[in-house]
């Protein structure tokens, strides 16, 4: 089910299938607050990357990494605040990192075909390329730094 187009099973992100890493926070989220923050994989800040977002799939060949994005989104949503510029760098450099190593789990656990996992790892770092170099903007967005 893609949650860019239907709605979500009432509390499908609890379901921890693949034991991805999460703060303890993101599993005790409401429903309300799962679908305000969450939103799958790509960013809706600006509108060229809104209008990406329709583009972008929650698949990376056929595997869904939907869970991953949505812990992702959480991670890039809190803290508010951060006292310098630097420290909201290894916030998001963590973020990042999680999102990759949580993709990596779900393609060791979902995929018995080794060319296939080898196609989704490749994919997965290309996402992480982005994410790292591109951002920053998304992970800033409605945040203060040094005030």
């Amino acid at each position: 089910m893609n949650s860019k187009y239907k709605a979500k099973s009432k509390f499908f992100w609890r379901r921890n299938f693949y034991h991805l890493d999460a703060p303890p926070e993101y599993w005790r989220l409401s429903v309300a607050a799962h679908k305000r923050i969450c939103n799958g994989v790509g960013s809706r800040v600006g509108w060229w990357r809104r209008f990406l977002w329709h583009l972008t799939p929650n698949t990376v060949w056929f595997l869904s990494i939907e869970q991953s994005a949505d812990v992702h989104d959480y991670d890039y949503s809190f803290p508010q605040h951060f006292r310098s510029m630097s420290e909201a760098c290894i916030f998001k450099s963590v973020a990042d990192n999680r999102f990759r190593e949580n993709c990596f789990r779900q393609i060791e656990l979902g995929t018995k075909n080794e060319y296939l996992k080898y196609l989704r790892r490749i994919r997965i770092e290309k996402y992480h390329l982005v994410l790292t170099e591109a951002g920053m903007d998304s992970f800033l967005a409605g945040k203060t730094v040094g005030q």
